[in-house]
């Protein structure tokens, strides 16, 4: 599995973890309209505030930041935040092989074969 996300030690709460974007594994050669801080809320499907209240109340991170431009959340590593991180992986998978393969082959009963289109065009 590629790692598109991953946690790294805060160097500001030795105890937390920052969660990062690999910018490297990214498809945007010439980067993002934004923060990449935002990316795992939408991988998620989230905007950034439903984000950190997600990680505050479930995942038990601390918000940093707030009043500033894009306030971080700082998580530590619990079986349940290794479990987002995951899932943050995998849906990032599911998302660049959309971008690589934008459709779906099905076979009718009949044996003909049915060419789906996926929606790619807010990727």
């Amino acid at each position: 599995m590629e790692k598109y996300f991953y946690l790294e030690e805060s160097p500001y709460l030795p105890t937390y973890c920052m969660l990062y974007t690999n910018i490297e594994k990214m498809p945007f050669p010439n980067g993002i309209r934004g923060s990449y801080s935002m990316m795992a809320a939408r991988v998620l499907g989230l905007d950034y505030a439903d984000f950190l209240r997600f990680a505050r109340d479930v995942l038990e991170a601390k918000i940093m930041g707030k009043g500033e431009r894009y306030p971080r959340a700082y998580f530590r590593k619990t079986p349940e935040v290794l479990q987002m991180v995951k899932l943050l992986n995998k849906r990032m998978e599911l998302i660049m092989d959309m971008r690589a393969k934008p459709y779906n082959l099905e076979r009718r009963i009949d044996g003909s074969i049915i060419k789906e289109n996926f929606d790619v065009s807010n990727s």
